[in-house]
């Protein structure tokens, strides 16, 4: 039987973002699967890389597949820097370089965290926001003095690529398979809010999962992007 364990963040657990009567990712990737097969989900709206510890505490014993996306919160954590002054380009750049360095040192570690298992275990990439077209409510605890989605946008897509790059080598370099988010769900529609998967981006993702379930083949070592 395979059992399928959802850890991470707000892009597995978002019912609290959908609307009323629709079903979050976890329900809906229980509507997709079949025979027998058991959705377990332990990814909690919030939480952060360091935050995978505790939830693999509650790893059932009869995990067969693990699926993990988290990292948004942490490179959210730095929204804030957006208001920072620098004297040039490139200490800015020199800024985000050492930021992505301590970004990817802890998701290195959490890789092999969760690798110490020995199951098959999937990843996904940080997906682009959408702070030009939804409520910048959300974040605005994140940037008081800063108000122009559009803005905000272009900032945090020059500045996630820091973080997808760490993702991405981490995964690769050990012939690892990743989700790209960031194609998957690349619609306005596909957004709750500018950070959360809606019902329509929460169905393409279950989806790809029960895809990979049933059809990416683990046993080979085989290294593979689905989108």
């Amino acid at each position: 039987m395979k059992h399928i364990v959802l850890l991470g963040d707000s892009i597995f657990d978002n019912s609290h973002y959908v609307d009323p009567g629709e079903l979050d990712v976890p329900n809906q990737l229980r509507t997709l699967v079949k025979g027998d097969c058991k959705v377990t989900h332990l990814a909690v709206d919030g939480h952060v890389i360091s935050d995978i510890r505790n939830q693999l505490r509650s790893l059932p014993f009869d995990a067969t597949h693990l699926f993990v996306s988290v990292g948004g919160n942490d490179g959210l954590g730095y929204l804030s820097i957006f208001n920072e002054p620098v004297n040039t380009i490139g200490d800015a750049l020199q800024k985000m370089y050492l930021i992505g360095e301590s970004f990817q040192k802890n998701y290195s570690k959490m890789v092999d965290l969760l690798l110490s298992h020995n199951l098959p275990t999937i990843f996904c990439s940080i997906y682009y926001p959408r702070f030009h077209v939804r409520s910048l409510n959300r974040v605005v605890s994140y940037l008081p003095m800063m108000t122009n989605g559009e803005t905000i946008q272009q900032m945090a897509m020059a500045a996630e690529t820091i973080f997808n790059d760490a993702i991405t080598y981490e995964i690769f370099k050990r012939k690892l398979s990743l989700i790209d988010l960031r194609v998957l769900c690349d619609e306005d529609k596909d957004f709750a809010n500018p950070i959360e998967p809606s019902c329509i981006g929460g169905m393409k993702i279950a989806k790809t999962i029960n895809k990979i379930t049933n059809e990416h083949s683990f046993d080979n070592n085989a290294c593979g992007v689905y989108a």
